[in-house]
């Protein structure tokens, strides 16, 4: 009688899905590498993100002006504590802008803006490039107000600003 031998098998796959339509698996596989390489999927891994949450970054579009950006929301799929992979959807700051100013037709008097993690401003929803900057005190209030809590609302002088973190 034979006896059952332990077999085990190690299987991985790698798989990605993008709007652009790809020429051959040469291409396939540079894009794969390169955005494995890319901040926005390490940032994801478990010692840099262990509360597995939503990661938001502002990039350069690639091949256009350096002032051209987009904002990469990012999130790690994890299934029975294994992590598989990030799922990332990218946001041009002109379509971004165009939300916004969307937002504020209708409303009151007021202005939205996005800031990134460091405090600089990404866009808002003011007419054009004008653009409502805060002061450094105003900057060092709402960096502490994101220390401490989530959302919020401070009165600054002659206007209040409501805010909420989105990472």
């Amino acid at each position: 009688m034979a006896s059952p031998s332990a077999c085990s098998t190690y299987r991985a796959a790698a798989f990605f899905v993008s709007t652009e339509a790809l020429k051959n698996t040469a291409q396939a596989l540079a894009i794969y590498s390169a955005a494995t390489r890319s901040p926005w999927f390490i940032r994801q891994d478990q010692r840099t993100n262990p509360g597995r949450g939503v990661v938001w970054q502002t990039f350069p579009e690639e091949g256009s002006l350096r002032d051209a950006q987009v904002v990469t929301a990012s999130i790690p799929l994890d299934f029975r504590h294994y992590w598989h992979g990030v799922l990332a959807m990218d946001f041009s700051v002109r379509e971004i802008k165009a939300f916004l100013v969307n937002a504020a037709k209708g409303g009151q008097d007021g202005e939205y803006q996005l800031y990134d993690s460091r405090l600089n401003l990404i866009t808002s929803s003011a007419p054009g490039n004008v653009l409502t900057l805060l002061s450094p005190r105003e900057q060092e209030t709402l960096s502490y107000a994101f220390s401490h809590d989530n959302k919020g609302g401070i009165r600054l002088l002659t206007r209040y600003i409501s805010w909420e973190k989105t990472e």
